[in-house]
């Protein structure tokens, strides 16, 4: 298995997870954003718009800009709560 295989297939960190939704969803690729998304999981948005699929703020943003580029510098991440138990 060559190296570039075997680095798909480690789990990325949280914060990597993140950077590859906002450079997929920005691309704009709604679908491969997706693919970083938890089942259920509700986008919201601008407005308090909710969306269950990156195809909504992409559609939203097509209507709304021709083209934007943002440049993402660095990303940092918090480690998860623990859920309190009832």
């Amino acid at each position: 298995m060559s190296v570039a295989a075997r680095a798909e297939t480690a789990p990325l960190s949280d914060a990597a997870i993140v950077e590859a939704y906002l450079t997929a969803s920005m691309i704009p690729d709604p679908d491969a954003a997706a693919a970083y998304m938890a089942p259920g999981t509700v986008i919201t948005f601008t407005g308090g718009r909710e969306f269950d699929h990156p195809r909504g703020p992409t559609g939203f943003n097509a209507k709304r800009y021709r083209w934007v580029k943002k440049k993402m510098t660095d990303s940092t991440s918090a480690p998860a709560m623990a859920k309190p138990s009832l």
